[in-house]
């Protein structure tokens, strides 16, 4: 147990949306200290498409008003993604939740900015540090250190790594770790949605269009008046070499998208050539966690501990299920929990904390992880196969049909399966 006379001392690194949202949930616990450290200036104004799935929008709602968020967020009509055929454009399926449900809580499309603004505002004040780059942390019998590169460390009960998919923290314990290129390189843009006003056939709903091999596009308003082109495109190395995350690729990038789509449903070609600029960067992975902590002081979330770009658009999703499932096994292993004990003198058991953490969300990321190895052997062994359009149409909507599971995961019902499993563990 940590010392009944100083509060729980938690370093969140990284203040991308995830860490954000860390800093937001685990600052609810009783007598802790939440200090949440960012490399950079200030909040970033990079912009990009991010799918709010069923998932993420339940989490968001266990700690803020989720009629806000709806004030950012857009959904198509009539359901919230449309498959297309790449060529015609023919709508194959919609993609609806596995059941009916408020519409609060249907998966919708936003952007990065009025998100991460979203969960910074609820954030407490004081909390966040900028020009706080960490670099390592080291764990001794009285807690973790923290090191920064030009700043004084810092003593910490717990820290949290959310420092993204090139997280310093977790490459730390994995010294010879190195991202691979998946083969794909991502082009995206947020822009303002007056722009198309001359554009014909502008869709009311949001569409992603597969071609034959493996290209997605991405299209749809993101709300705020704002709307979202993203392409994903398998690119040979010497192409995605040159390419880096949140950089412009400028004329050259709409050039290319202008030839490679000039076969394509014409709508897309449309939104192109009034495209402001374009961003693209190589989608990378790396093995991910089978552990999500180390020892009694260490916990990864989001990217740093699933450092995979590009997951069927769950990243947001997984990120906050990793904290809220953090933030339930404190709460719950917390003196006030179990003793009842007042807010001032609570104590926490950090390493059942994080046992029972790392149990509610290492064997659903493990079975994530897996079916993204399994759809590439799909893809190869099945949809290549297809001996014409028509087939290759029936086999690409038999495997549109999954998914659910990972898009509308409730990690508060997973949490509570690991608790009752553990229960004697807690309360006696």
């Amino acid at each position: 147990m940590t010392d009944v006379t100083k509060p729980l001392e938690i370093a969140i690194v990284g203040g991308g949306i995830v860490g954000a949202f860390a800093a937001a949930t685990l600052s609810r616990l009783p007598n802790s200290r939440v200090t949440l450290y960012e490399k950079s200036e200030g909040p970033r104004e990079a912009g990009a498409w991010i799918a709010l799935t069923e998932a993420a929008l339940l989490t968001l709602s266990r700690i803020a008003n989720i009629e806000e968020v709806q004030e950012f967020v857009y959904r198509g009509k009539p359901a919230p993604l449309a498959r297309r055929h790449w060529k015609t454009g023919e709508v194959l399926k919609y993609d609806t939740s596995s059941f009916p449900r408020p519409d609060n809580f249907v998966q919708a499309r936003t952007h990065r900015v009025p998100l991460h603004n979203f969960v910074l505002k609820h954030v407490p004040e004081g909390v966040i540090k900028y020009n706080h780059a960490a670099v390592k942390v080291d764990v001794d019998s009285s807690g973790a250190i923290l090191h920064f590169e030009n700043q004084d460390p810092v003593r910490a009960d717990l820290v949290v790594a959310a420092d993204g998919i090139y997280s310093r923290i977790r490459r730390q314990f994995r010294v010879n770790e190195k991202l691979e290129y998946k083969g794909i390189v991502a082009y995206r843009y947020v822009f303002d949605e007056k722009l198309l006003k001359d554009v014909d056939g502008v869709l009311d709903d949001t569409s992603a269009w597969m071609g034959r091999d493996g290209t997605w596009v991405f299209l749809g308003k993101v709300g705020l008046g704002k709307y979202g082109f993203v392409a994903l495109i398998p690119e040979p190395p010497n192409v995605a070499s040159d390419l880096t995350w949140n950089r412009s690729a400028g004329q050259w990038g709409i050039s290319h998208l202008l030839e490679f789509f000039q076969e394509w449903d014409p709508l897309i070609t449309k939104i192109i050539k009034v495209l402001p600029d374009i961003l693209a960067f190589p989608l990378e992975r790396a093995p991910w966690l089978q552990d999500l902590i180390i020892g009694d002081r260490i916990a990864f979330a989001g990217d740093a501990a699933h450092p995979t770009s590009g997951v069927y658009a769950v990243g947001s999703s997984m990120g906050f299920d990793d904290i809220w499932a953090l933030y339930r096994a404190l709460s719950e292993t917390s003196t006030k929990s179990t003793n009842g004990d007042p807010d001032e003198q609570t104590k926490y058991n950090l390493p059942l904390s994080l046992f029972l953490f790392n149990e509610t969300r290492k064997h659903f990321l493990q079975r994530v992880e897996r079916q993204t190895f399994i759809d590439g052997e799909v893809k190869k062994k099945y949809l290549n196969l297809a001996k014409d359009d028509s087939d290759w149409q029936r086999r690409l909507l038999n495997t549109l049909g999954g998914l659910d599971w990972v898009k509308e995961h409730n990690v508060e019902l997973e949490y509570q399966k690991v608790r009752d499993e553990h229960f004697l563990k807690i309360y006696t």
